[in-house]
């Protein structure tokens, strides 16, 4: 970066992106479907990952 040059920040939206969106849709019905399927609880560390995702 040249001297003097300013620097900026940009605010970043990821609530606007397709990954967010279809995180935000599906991950609910993924977790209830798989835990369905498999007959057990998927591990905490993976629904966090999703509820930290989508914070």
């Amino acid at each position: 970066m040249p001297d003097g040059a300013t620097i900026r920040f940009e605010q970043h939206h990821p609530e606007q992106t397709t990954l967010y969106r279809g995180v935000q849709q599906h991950a609910a019905s993924f977790v209830a479907r798989t835990e369905t399927n498999t007959g057990a609880e998927l591990p905490l560390f993976i629904k966090d990952e999703f509820d930290a995702f989508l914070e």
